[in-house]
């Protein structure tokens, strides 16, 4: 494959993944274009403007070949929508289709930020994958507040406290306080605790590794896109100092072309 044909997948959202070799992405591509022409019911172009958008701007790529549909199945009752990704690393988007949901969040930015999962499908990193896909929110607060939550056990783990607490508390039961209403919210408290310092912490991690790459690329655009191709540990050791530029697997082919083709006269 040549470099031409894999800058334009990666600007279709079609990013090849830590240590995939180009047998193995050529064969997903092909896997994913073709669940895309298979699927039933696919959403008009026009429901992907904005999102569209959104992604180029914040993350350079388009996405053309996301395959996403509205349906409730599966869904947990507080989410808005989910990114399917099997074996093979090829993805679906599913939307729920409630109305009542557009209140609460847009749907235009439910389907960005499902759209980052499906880009990252290659990827296994859940300490920078919510706090990526959180930044297409063009609301402030769900930036900050959104990416609390790296997996949605932990999300029903403090509901659950939350809830459990609540209904000890009605009923005025008299526990031990690790067992009953107080020791709930003191549980969950402590948990938002700690999850507000891990992310904190990758924040800073973030911030530190934009730093260092901001005298080679000068713009914040390609900046914000060079990190949304790497790993969780590139991301930390970027936040200390060291370069990947040197790396020779298909991802760092693509990025090295991409946006260091002037350090090295590509």
């Amino acid at each position: 494959m040549e470099m031409k044909e894999l800058l334009a997948l990666d600007s279709e959202g079609l990013i090849p993944g830590p240590g995939e070799s180009e047998e193995n992405f050529c064969q997903r591509v092909q896997a994913v274009k073709e669940c895309f022409h298979g699927q039933e019911m696919p959403l008009a172009p026009h429901h992907w403007q904005w999102a569209s958008e959104q992604l180029q701007a914040l993350y350079g790529f388009y996405p053309r070949w996301c395959c996403a549909s509205y349906s409730s199945k599966g869904l947990a009752p507080w989410q808005a929508a989910a990114t399917w990704i099997d074996v093979k690393r090829v993805y679906t988007i599913q939307l729920r289709p409630s109305k009542w949901l557009s209140w609460l969040v847009d749907a235009d930015e439910v389907l960005a930020h499902e759209a980052v999962h499906a880009a990252r499908a290659a990827f296994n990193e859940p300490k920078s994958e919510e706090l990526l896909a959180y930044l297409t929110s063009s609301a402030k607060w769900r930036q900050v507040i959104g990416p609390l939550f790296r997996q949605p056990k932990e999300a029903l783990i403090l509901m659950t406290l939350i809830g459990s607490g609540a209904i000890l508390q009605v009923m005025e039961a008299v526990w031990d306080v690790f067992l009953g209403s107080s020791g709930c919210f003191f549980t969950a408290a402590i948990l938002c605790c700690g999850w507000s310092f891990r992310l904190l912490r990758m924040r800073k991690r973030f911030e530190r590794a934009a730093r260092h790459l901001a005298p080679q690329l000068r713009d914040p655009a390609m900046v914000r896109a060079v990190l949304f191709r790497l790993t969780d540990d590139e991301i930390v050791q970027l936040s200390r100092g060291k370069s990947f530029l040197a790396n020779n697997d298909l991802r760092w082919r693509v990025i090295r072309c991409k946006y260091f083709k002037n350090l090295f006269n590509i």
